[in-house]
């Protein structure tokens, strides 16, 4: 009796973006985390870091690293469990959703440290 063989949900077999994406993470983190670069100079701090010193590529870089232990483990294991997303959807599919995703959630960056700018300074004015 042969018995029918499941197919394995364990690692990131068929799931090569979550893979790129999670070893991205975890190399730029770890990468950070032995320099002692967490501050100030992959995270985005405030407006005069894009406007003043024209440094856009902050608007990106902030987004693959976790800048505490607790983010990094957390973070990691939720974007392991993405390869899950992928394997329904497919690799292309699940490629384009999460480039339409990054598309549609980076303007939002600058409006978010633009509101923080705001309120930080109504905050140290009263």
């Amino acid at each position: 009796v042969k018995m029918a063989s499941r197919p394995t949900t364990t690692g990131f077999r068929h799931a090569p973006v979550s893979k790129v994406v999670v070893c991205g993470s975890v190399v730029l983190s770890m990468a950070a985390m032995a320099a002692n670069v967490w501050e100030p100079r992959l995270r985005l701090n405030g407006l005069e870091d894009i406007t003043q010193k024209l440094q856009l590529w902050r608007l990106l870089s902030h987004q693959w690293y976790f800048n505490t232990s607790y983010t990094f483990f957390s973070g990691v294991i939720l974007l392991y469990y993405f390869r899950l997303f992928e394997r329904q959807m497919g690799s292309a599919r699940f490629l384009v959703q999460s480039i339409h995703m990054d598309r549609l959630v980076s303007p939002t960056n600058p409006v978010l440290v633009v509101l923080r700018s705001i309120l930080d300074f109504h905050h140290y004015a009263s």
